[in-house]
């Protein structure tokens, strides 16, 4: 079963149609928008927090929290548009 560490893993090394299918499997396997921002959120925070990357990143996160808690996206379409996102990151 895919995790976020597995997704995380995807989105760094850019393999955006393979996160893109993680994603969706943890989706389909039940697990909450939210655990899968958390997870991710968890990873990037064992990284170097002070880099403009990492708060870079942290931006798109919390933005696509917002949608989601706002109900201005459905989360899976605001977690896809997130992981395009990240992985076309540099």
């Amino acid at each position: 079963n895919p995790d976020t560490f597995a997704l995380n893993r995807q989105i760094e090394l850019r393999k955006t149609d393979t996160a893109l299918r993680l994603l969706n499997q943890l989706l389909k396997n039940g697990e909450a928008p939210e655990r899968i921002l958390g997870g991710m959120r968890y990873a990037w925070e064992k990284q170097d927090r002070q880099s403009l990357s990492a708060r870079r990143k942290l931006k798109l996160l919390l933005g696509a929290d917002l949608e989601i808690k706002t109900g201005r996206l459905k989360p899976a379409f605001a977690l896809e548009k997130l992981v395009v996102s990240l992985c076309g990151f540099t």
